[in-house]
């Protein structure tokens, strides 16, 4: 299947290249339009080929994937629609539903909505796939392996999408956020902030490791915490002083507060 891919900002980048990287489809069947002066990487390393506009893109492939910020997504269905026949057309933006994203198109059209993460950018992608009224089931095979190439997707009802948004795709910048604030404890102790921030990023690293294991025999991590957290040891102590802080309250609450702003977006 020959694919192309509208935007070229980090995400559109990632997963083009993430894709071309793992095999998962030829450099010759790629095609991509990018607003930015100059040749893509995408054309200059890969091989792909780089088009100036997206009804010339739409002549060529037989799926495109729209990678633009959802300020702009309306303005590019608008152009796609008298061009996009029966081709299936991929959408990664977020807050915006099958539904606006259907209605936006010709009746019959063939949409599939992807929540993917930043995490594309290193090939660790965690993405949710959601296939429309009128998507058939090669097409969600097909843009399921293409998420698979670039990490991992699963398939989601759409009414999950918020919840996911929130676990997903905002909690990588919490996740930064709880490395930084390791790193800061681990300075007041007398390491130095390079030395913090390794620690931190190894043990997030390894404990990720952990949990894939530990899901793929059927553990949950309260498991895991119970097999590092030995009695009157300094694991549990510092467990009591997080639950005293409020930790796990501070999480559900972020993922609230993330999941009403996406609900919030999707809206308008």
């Amino acid at each position: 299947m020959k694919l192309g891919f509208i935007g070229m900002g980090a995400m559109g980048s990632a997963i083009a290249s993430g894709a071309l990287q793992a095999g998962f489809i030829k450099a010759a069947d790629l095609f991509f339009t990018d607003g930015a002066p100059g040749k893509n990487r995408l054309a200059t390393e890969f091989g792909a080929t780089q088009l100036a506009d997206n009804e010339q893109l739409l002549e060529k492939v037989d799926a495109v994937l729209i990678a633009v910020k959802p300020k702009h997504i309306g303005s590019v269905l608008a152009e796609v629609k008298p061009l996009l026949g029966n081709k299936l057309l991929i959408s990664i933006a977020g807050g915006v539903p099958l539904a606006s994203l259907e209605g936006d198109l010709k009746s019959g059209a063939r949409v599939i909505r992807v929540m993917p993460n930043i995490n594309a950018l290193v090939g660790a992608s965690m993405s949710a796939v959601c296939a429309g009224e009128n998507a058939i089931e090669a097409d969600k095979e097909f843009v399921l392996d293409l998420f698979n190439s670039v990490g991992h997707a699963i398939e989601l009802e759409e009414t999950l999408f918020g919840a996911f948004t929130a676990l997903a795709g905002c909690a990588p910048a919490w996740a930064f956020t709880f490395v930084e604030a390791l790193a800061k404890a681990g300075v007041a102790a007398s390491l130095t902030k390079t030395q913090a921030v390794e620690s931190a990023t190894q043990m997030l690293l390894g404990s990720a490791l952990m949990l894939q294991d530990g899901l793929s025999k059927g553990q949950h991590p309260g498991q895991l915490v119970d097999a590092v957290s030995s009695p009157g040891g300094s694991t549990i102590a510092g467990l009591l002083a997080g639950e005293d802080a409020g930790f796990s309250a501070a999480v559900v609450r972020m993922v609230e507060g993330a999941m009403a702003q996406d609900a919030k977006a999707a809206k308008s």
